[in-house]
């Protein structure tokens, strides 16, 4: 079955446990929180370890030689965030 979770975002960068599989959605104000919904399947169980980057307009950012993944821009007043997501990193810990 596929559900959608939301998740709510610190500004920086946040290591997110997101399920296995998972396909982040977008992200948007709600609030005043800066949220991000992700669709998975619960048919696949376990989590992976997801770098999400949330960096503010004229901010420097590294953005790994174009390997992160914009989902969107949001304005949490008087602020606009720029979010971007990484692939799965490697969990030695998680075998």
């Amino acid at each position: 079955m596929n559900l959608i979770y939301k998740y709510e975002l610190e500004i920086g960068k946040n290591d997110m446990e997101l399920p296995l599989g998972s396909h982040v959605l977008s992200v948007a104000n709600q609030a005043g929180e800066l949220v991000m919904w992700v669709l998975f399947n619960t048919d696949y169980p376990g989590t992976e370890t997801r770098e999400v980057f949330v960096v503010g307009t004229g901010n420097p950012f590294n953005n790994r030689g174009g390997l992160l993944r914009f989902i969107g821009s949001v304005s949490v007043s008087p602020y606009v965030w720029h979010v971007f997501v990484g692939q799965v990193k490697d969990n030695e810990d998680k075998k």
